[in-house]
């Protein structure tokens, strides 16, 4: 139930749902990071000489 007065339980929802919505974004940022990782070891174990692939990892 949504109080319209005073928004006490709205609020609270609210701050609830975006602590939980800031906690998928990190735990994507974490997968992401650790992904980008595994392509970086792989491309550099391959000795790769394609120029294009080892601009977009920056290497």
């Amino acid at each position: 139930m949504i109080k319209l007065k005073d928004n006490s339980r709205f609020k609270g929802s609210m701050r609830r749902r975006g602590e939980t919505e800031m906690k998928t974004v990190k735990r994507m940022m974490d997968h992401m990071n650790w992904a980008d990782g595994r392509i970086l070891d792989a491309l550099e174990k391959s000795e790769t000489k394609n120029k294009e692939l080892l601009k977009l990892f920056g290497t």
